[in-house]
């Protein structure tokens, strides 16, 4: 099992993740939508997902026992 400093960076990183999300979604919105901004909104949520499965799969306990 991994040490729990290691876990609370992954955590802390999804959770810059998310920030940064936000603030390109309330952009996108606030600048009516433009191609640019639309595009990184996606690829952010690619990111956050990607970042999200990754720490569930940190996190997830062992069914075996040793």
């Amino acid at each position: 099992m991994e040490p729990l400093p290691f876990r609370s960076g992954v955590a802390a990183r999804l959770i810059g993740a998310v920030s940064l999300q936000i603030a390109l979604g309330i952009l996108t919105l606030l600048y009516q939508v433009p191609v640019d901004l639309g595009a990184a909104h996606q690829a952010g949520a690619v990111v956050l997902l990607t970042a999200a499965l990754g720490l569930c799969h940190r996190l997830r306990v062992s069914s075996t026992v040793v």
